[in-house]
């Protein structure tokens, strides 16, 4: 299930590209997708290079994050919820990236091939298959997924940082800043019909564009990091309901509802990535800026900061999550716990909802993934994931 890749992609990878990117590689085994000799404290140009290196490559091969499917997946146990809701939570996080999630078993197996899910007889192997929602992914730039992947504040001024903004930290209730993160979680638990292009609405009565009645007809124009600190302008498209497949008659996101017996764990997961991104990202995400400015002919701007998300330096940063210790970085970039904070706190107001009953703590739960997820081999970490799972008595991933 190698991806391919155009020839723009190869050339021009976006500020969103990285966001807890796959730490398993899946090529022959399993293996780390990231392998750098540097920490904040002693990074050097060659390790940059080395880490955009790895990235690039790791856009051709098959893996996952283990952040954003095993970690998911063993929270969403730890509050209750059976394996088949656990795993279509995780499952709907990691196609956000992967565009569609396949299963691979512990050794680096694919253990189905989506054509074999169609018709009435297939592997049992089909049931952990999830939709093609390739709309939202890192390089989707035609329906705005790209922007999904790298969150940036909303300022009327068009300057930044913002004030008071903190993306490692993000405040998933601020309509006026945080449109995206607002605005898809307001469709996960149902006070918006569906999920909007950047999050972007009409204006509301009391001034946000995150909480509006209707998606913003519109377009924006995007400004995209290159390999360098140069960007692009000429990435726009148009805003309205978020694509999820643009196929000939496109899936949007309010389609899930007819698609899905249980639509809500799969736009829970898809909007647990885009959160999880905005951490990884607030070093980038909180030096661009959003704003609405029709002077290139479009409605909004999103503004990637030169200085933050482009090349080595920006790869680097996502090459020190998960694998890495994190005890020898320095704080803006110690993203993980932050992340698993951000993602027990949704899935615990979703559980709730559903009068689910936790297991665990929430400093239990991320102390035992902190463990797992900082253990530097990839096959150790994945036997210390089972192990962690085992330790409560959760189920494992298939194949697992």
């Amino acid at each position: 299930m190698t991806r391919s890749l155009s020839a723009l992609s190869l050339l021009f990878v976006s500020a969103p590209a990285f966001a807890f990117a796959e730490d398993l590689c899946f090529d022959g085994g399993v293996e780390n997708c990231y392998d750098v000799p540097c920490n904040s404290s002693n990074a050097t140009p060659a390790c940059a290079a080395n880490a955009l290196s790895d990235a690039i490559a790791l856009l051709a091969s098959d893996g996952r994050s283990m952040l954003h499917m095993d970690a998911t997946f063993f929270i969403a146990q730890a509050l209750g919820f059976d394996f088949e809701d656990a795993h279509m939570l995780a499952a709907y996080n990691e196609a956000t990236d992967l565009g569609q999630y396949v299963p691979f078993d512990i050794d680096g197996d694919q253990m189905v091939y989506p054509f074999q899910c169609s018709g009435l007889f297939q592997p049992a192997a089909c049931d952990y298959v999830t939709l093609d929602i390739s709309g939202v992914t890192r390089l989707s730039t035609d329906t705005g997924g790209s922007q999904a992947h790298g969150g940036a504040p909303f300022n009327p001024s068009g300057s930044s940082p913002v004030s008071g903004v903190d993306g490692q930290h993000p405040d998933v209730t601020d309509a006026e800043h945080e449109l995206l993160l607002y605005q898809w979680r307001a469709w996960v638990f149902g006070d918006q019909d569906t999920a909007c292009a950047v999050g972007i609405t009409e204006q509301s009565g009391t001034g946000e564009y995150a909480n509006g009645d209707e998606c913003y007809d519109g377009s924006i124009d995007s400004e995209l990091a290159l390999l360098g600190s140069a960007t692009i302008s000429a990435v726009d498209y148009d805003l309205g309901e978020q694509i999820l497949e643009d196929g000939t008659t496109p899936v949007v996101a309010s389609d899930l509802d007819t698609l899905l017996s249980d639509p809500q764990l799969a736009k829970m997961g898809i909007y647990l990535h885009v959160l999880q991104d905005r951490v990884s990202h607030h070093i980038c995400g909180d030096d661009s800026v959003l704003y609405k400015d029709s002077s290139t002919g479009h409605d909004f701007i999103f503004e990637y900061s030169s200085t933050e998300c482009g090349g080595g330096t920006h790869a680097l940063r996502h090459a020190w999550e998960v694998g890495f210790d994190q005890s020898s970085l320095s704080s803006p970039f110690r993203n993980i716990e932050p992340a698993l904070e951000a993602t027990w706190d949704e899935l615990e107001e979703l559980a709730d909802d559903r009068s689910l009953t936790a297991v665990m703590t929430k400093a239990e739960a991320i102390s035992a993934l902190m463990d797992v997820l900082q253990t530097e081999d990839a096959e150790d970490r994945l036997d210390a994931m089972n192990d962690a799972l085992d330790d409560e008595g959760f189920d494992h991933l298939p194949g697992h």
